[in-house]
């Protein structure tokens, strides 16, 4: 039984422990802020006491570590906490976990503490029910990095993006799509996305692939598949007796057997067909290649489902003055005659617009 004391306690910083599996992620900005925040007196006051669980003479963080290295950044001794009796760990991760799923977390922390109850007796349902998970987490029960160097590499990997960006976010499908992958490649995967990962990483905001894009990188890896050819067929473009051959649901059986015959089962491979050569945009999630034409200054790409994609020429961006996304407020491509063209500019009311016309004659 969790018995919370009423009274808010002054205690001692040096005192206090970390949860043993910590599931939270700060950034080194909240730290310093926070830390800031503390050393005035009277914003310190306004600060939330942090909770603590009380096990037997040992003083457990389970909601507030944040605070606590800001405090400790401003030099300070003491901090004010709420206390939880508690019987056993299991009670202190319980809290933790209870406490901090509004927060960013590492979901290969939760794993563990996950593991750590179902090693100690506890059922799948007893677990969800304790640690109060939300829908979206209970996918992780059952999951198991079962390579300790991988799984070591992914916390070190997720703390440091948490250092260097504020709200990081690791969903749990990712932690998911991990444990399935065979435990003696899993240490081989797991650096070889995280050196991908490593070197897309923007300046400052930094967000998760989403699950189709993460889907697509791990399916050639997970257990009880057959790693089958990757296709990528040409889409529908042009007019219809222009059209390059559709893309189709899938490839026959013959062409997989080719396919097997060229490249075997090897992870990552794949076979592109192309009428021909030229620069071809690739879609990863859908597999399909769109032709790229250069149409004297204008390249126009074959967009997904049939729309075409412009990208204009320097000189026409200049002349806009579209220096950054921003500012674009709107933009359409529209096909127009002549005549047509000069009625479209007439019914323009403001004189700070401006048009680039581009024109095949």
């Amino acid at each position: 039984m969790l018995a919370e004391v009423s009274a808010i306690q002054e205690v001692e910083i040096s005192k206090l422990q970390r949860s043993p599996i910590q599931i939270t992620l700060h950034s080194s900005k909240t730290i310093e802020q926070i830390a800031i925040a503390a050393k005035n007196p009277q914003q310190r006051e306004e600060i939330f006491p942090i909770k603590v669980a009380l096990l037997k003479n040992s003083m457990f963080v389970v909601d507030g570590h944040a605070i606590v290295e800001g405090f400790k950044l401003a030099n300070l001794t003491t901090i004010r906490a709420i206390m939880y009796h508690v019987e056993s760990v299991s009670d202190v991760l319980s809290l933790h976990v209870k406490f901090n799923q509004h927060s960013p977390l590492n979901p290969f922390e939760l794993i563990d503490v996950i593991n750590f109850m179902l090693e100690r007796g506890e059922q799948s349902e007893q677990i969800r029910q304790r640690l109060q998970l939300r829908e979206y987490l209970t996918r992780l029960i059952g999951c198991q990095i079962a390579n300790q160097d991988a799984k070591n590499r992914l916390k070190i990997f997720v703390h440091d993006l948490s250092l260097r960006y504020s709200n990081v976010v690791v969903p749990p499908y990712f932690a998911e799509l991990v444990s399935k992958i065979p435990e003696k490649i899993q240490l081989e995967v797991v650096e070889q996305f995280i050196a991908i990962m490593n070197q897309t990483l923007p300046d400052r905001k930094f967000a998760f692939p989403g699950p189709e894009t993460l889907e697509v990188y791990f399916r050639q890896y997970l257990k009880n598949k057959e790693r089958e050819p990757i296709f990528f067929r040409q889409e529908v473009i042009g007019t219809q007796a222009e059209k390059t051959p559709t893309c189709q649901s899938g490839p026959s059986p013959k062409e997989i057997q080719e396919a097997r015959e060229i490249i075997g089962t090897v992870p990552g491979m794949a076979i592109l067909r192309v009428d021909k050569p030229g620069l071809y945009r690739i879609n990863m999630i859908k597999n399909i290649i769109s032709p790229i034409k250069e149409e004297k200054n204008l390249t126009v790409i074959q967009g997904d489902e049939g729309h075409r994609v412009f990208s204009l020429p320097p000189s026409a961006v200049e002349f806009l003055e579209m220096y950054d996304e921003s500012d674009v407020l709107d933009v359409s491509v529209r096909a127009f005659s002549a005549s047509q063209l000069r009625k479209f500019v007439a019914k323009i009311s403001s004189k700070n617009t401006k048009f680039v016309v581009i024109s095949r004659s």
